[in-house]
């Protein structure tokens, strides 16, 4: 793949390779924050200066999400290095909040096609450098959203169904949603392919949960829930493997300020799954190719523990130095 770094003014109007460069740091993650989705460019003060990097400007790899505006320029006279920091595309979704309609306590989708619900949410925020694709994603989505960035709100619509797509290409950011990508059966990782395994197995210390909700005292929601042998989890007290009482091994969870009762439910079983005795394995994979995208779902096996999971991308960054480039991949 070519990893050319383009150097765009504030129109992004192409002024040219970044060619004499110390590295190029970038980092995509499923965390919806600033610092876990921005970029680093490190290079020599003069060649800086022969054509400067200003901020407002943009850095991109073409063809791909790495990249974006640069937000901060940093001299280092000691070092004669200069420094220029920005958000990756990505990391420029968390700028803008999505709130409800006026009058509605949340913005509401219902069974929306996942690039008609991307669409939505961006609602035309800075339409001379973000896009929505116009084909069918195969993505349909339901959800709803409250004052949250629109990184968070599209994760939170997609999660379990479909995943955020950012290409640039032609001078604009290209938004999608694609389908999640189960390649658990084709692809098994493990030490062999040169990657840090940590796994962690233990054995389940909650079976049973209270979740406290919204209200005060009589009035306060309270929702039960049990984890079956299985380690399934459910909130229906006659379902075949429910705990006796005298079994109970029992975690209050409170949520206060959960907004209705479907939050609270789907919030604690994640809660009772959390804490659930499993087999927990993390990965990091290094490649100089692209390889695996956010959310792509893989088989990892630690082959010391013999420990096995299914493992889903969380985290990618790019390196990119004289020494070549280097593509880390998270899995958790």
């Amino acid at each position: 793949m070519d990893y050319r770094l383009i150097h765009a003014d504030e129109n992004m109007t192409e002024l040219g390779e970044v060619s004499c460069f110390v590295q190029f740091d970038a980092q995509i993650s499923m965390e919806p924050t600033q610092e876990e989705n921005d970029w680093m460019l490190q290079m020599p003060a003069r060649m800086w200066q022969n054509c400067p990097i200003r901020a407002g400007h943009s850095i991109y790899i073409p063809g791909t999400e790495w990249g974006g505006v640069v937000q901060r320029v940093r001299h280092t006279g000691s070092e004669e290095m200069v420094r220029v920091y920005g958000l990756c595309w990505r990391g420029m979704l968390t700028r803008k909040a999505v709130c409800p309609p006026e009058g509605q306590t949340h913005l509401v989708l219902s069974s929306v096609e996942g690039n008609a619900a991307a669409a939505q949410l961006l609602d035309g925020w800075q339409a001379e450098l973000f896009a929505v694709s116009q084909q069918h994603s195969g993505v349909v989505c339901s959800g709803s959203v409250r004052y949250r960035c629109l990184l968070d709100a599209l994760y939170a619509v997609l999660e379990g169904v479909g995943r955020l797509r950012l290409e640039f290409a032609d001078g604009r950011v290209l938004l999608s949603a694609e389908p999640i990508a189960e390649r658990s059966d084709e692809i098994e990782l493990s030490q062999e392919y040169e990657a840090r395994i940590i796994s962690d197995g233990k054995s389940g210390d909650y079976n049973h949960l209270l979740a406290l909700g919204r209200g005060e005292m009589l009035e306060r929601t309270v929702l039960e829930l049990w984890r079956l042998p299985d380690g399934t989890v459910t909130d229906d007290p006659e379902a075949e493997g429910v705990p006796a009482p005298a079994d109970y091994v029992t975690y209050i969870y409170d949520y206060s300020a959960v907004e209705d009762d479907a939050e609270l439910l789907a919030a604690a079983k994640k809660k009772l799954r959390e804490l659930s005795g499993t087999c927990s394995v993390e990965i990091e994979l290094y490649s100089s190719e692209e390889g695996l995208e956010l959310t792509d779902i893989v088989s990892v096996r630690d082959s010391v523990t013999d420990m096995t999971a299914a493992l889903s991308v969380v985290k990618k960054s790019i390196n990119i130095s004289s020494s070549g480039v280097s593509i880390l991949h998270k899995l958790a």
